[in-house]
């Protein structure tokens, strides 16, 4: 990823927490407990990422299913599957 889309991305996270802290003032509640709900719900938000994250990864620990996504189908395929389906034929 190029460095200035990170920095655009953290500028648009920014500009849009911004934009929700301000819409939230302007209900009348106070700039604090604005700024601290929005900041707990970012949080929140990443540890759920996080989370998810680290339960795909362990279904990815299994060494066999590992092996097997990283394999493709033709590489996987037996010399007989081949045979049988008529795609080569063996002269002997």
């Amino acid at each position: 990823m190029n460095p200035f889309q990170k920095v655009g991305i953290i500028a648009c996270g920014t500009i849009f927490c911004a934009g929700v802290v301000t819409l939230i003032t302007m209900q009348g509640v106070h700039i604090l407990l604005a700024f601290l709900g929005v900041y707990l719900f970012a949080v929140i938000q990443m540890l759920g990422m996080q989370r998810t994250a680290r339960e795909n990864f362990e279904l990815m620990e299994d060494p066999g299913f590992r092996r097997q996504q990283r394999e493709s189908r033709a590489h996987r395929s037996r010399a007989n599957g081949i045979r049988k389906l008529g795609q080569f034929t063996v002269h002997s």
